[in-house]
């Protein structure tokens, strides 16, 4: 990951009305940029929407603050308490990558998969926090986009 980033957030969309991808990226000024990949019929192609702004929800930045604070970030390598041999192919599941002193987190994540009783530090609880609160960030962000091209 860049090491301009603060955080990447990537939300790929499962078996749904509007297949899309989602990469939101939180510079370390605060600043983020939001990429879109998105189809809205009829146009029988993808479609592509960027947008920028400096304009981030408190409550997100003050997440980002608490893990900013945090001195050593312990993180499993798999939140999940699926047992199975196969899962659906086509689920909708969400990566947040982030920069901490020097070194790269990630969790990946899916509502098919994840453990969310696997996050037991106050670490990986304020990690569950912030992924929680981009997840609902970027469904915001994506309705407000494509309501323009209504």
């Amino acid at each position: 990951m860049k090491e301009e980033y603060f955080l990447v957030y990537n939300y790929s969309a499962g078996l749904c009305e509007i297949p899309r991808n989602i990469t939101l990226l939180i510079h370390k000024d605060l600043s983020f940029e939001i990429k879109l990949v998105w189809y809205k019929y009829p146009v029988p192609k993808r479609l592509y929407s960027i947008y920028k702004s400096n304009l981030i929800p408190e409550n997100i930045i003050e997440t980002i603050n608490e893990i900013n604070e945090t001195e050593q970030i312990e993180l499993q390598e798999l939140y999940s308490t699926f047992n199975g041999k196969y899962v659906p192919e086509d689920v909708s599941h969400s990566s947040i990558y982030f920069n901490h002193n020097g070194e790269t987190y990630s969790v990946n994540m899916s509502s098919y998969l994840m453990g969310e009783k696997l996050f037991i530090s106050n670490q990986e609880k304020t990690v569950l926090k912030l992924h929680d609160l981009l997840n609902e960030w970027k469904d915001k962000l994506y309705e407000a986009i494509t309501e323009i091209h209504k």
